[in-house]
């Protein structure tokens, strides 16, 4: 998970987002609540989280990982592939992230952040 960390840290507006442990929905909620509050950062935010959320939570095939632990009754597993799954499946108060709308919406740095990614695209 630090690699995620250090990626939304190139964005300058998830500068103060609590990323540290990485969890997902704690993220989603901080920028959502950010931005609706229309602070500073303006839409700028918002993208830039979204992008952030689309390259960690690219949906993994959990399923089998689900089964085995079933099988084998390993109960913490179990209770990791479901939120894995849930995770997956939310629907983000940021929204999805649209790299067209983002461009047009950010400023350099943030551009520069996200084609640094885009020039050799990785998710965790």
């Amino acid at each position: 998970m630090n690699k995620i960390i250090r990626f939304a840290r190139t964005f300058p507006t998830l500068a103060d987002a609590p990323l540290e442990p990485w969890a997902p929905s704690t993220f989603d909620a901080w920028a959502a609540d950010v931005w609706e509050a229309r602070r500073p950062y303006g839409d700028g935010l918002r993208h830039a989280a979204a992008c952030v959320l689309a390259v960690s939570c690219t949906p993994k095939n959990v399923v089998e990982d689900l089964r085995s632990a079933l099988r084998e009754r390993r109960q913490f597993y179990v209770i990791e592939a479901l939120q894995e799954l849930t995770v997956a499946r939310t629907t983000w108060r940021v929204g999805t992230f649209d790299a067209v709308t983002a461009l047009a919406t950010w400023d350099e740095a943030h551009r520069a952040a996200f084609l640094a990614w885009a020039k050799e695209p990785w998710f965790c």
